[in-house]
């Protein structure tokens, strides 16, 4: 694109970055306690919580049926690698075009 904006490319980039960089902030926020309901933080960690709580479910559930019992959440690494991938299948099915 002239200019130096963004291209199809670029954008779907960009978007699939900003989501994983959501399931790092939803691992380090797991680490530390739950806001109080009069926290100003509180929203933040809903918002965060609601974003990748539907992404995390299924495979959660998926891996909780081979794991028996590990206590590690694997899910957000699970996660980020199969947001990686449906990155690269996206990206190559728009330079195709």
């Amino acid at each position: 694109m002239p200019g130096g904006g963004l291209d199809v490319v670029g954008i779907v980039r960009l978007l699939f970055w900003a989501l994983q960089l959501v399931v790092l902030i939803r691992c380090v926020l797991s680490w530390l306690r739950t806001p109080s309901y009069t926290s100003r933080w509180l929203w933040f960690w809903n918002f965060i919580y609601a974003v990748t709580e539907p992404l995390l479910a299924p495979i959660r559930r998926a891996i909780s049926r081979f794991s028996g019992g590990a206590r590690l959440d694997f899910s957000p690494f699970v996660l980020v690698l199969l947001l990686s991938v449906v990155e690269q299948i996206i990206i190559r099915l728009i330079v195709r075009r």
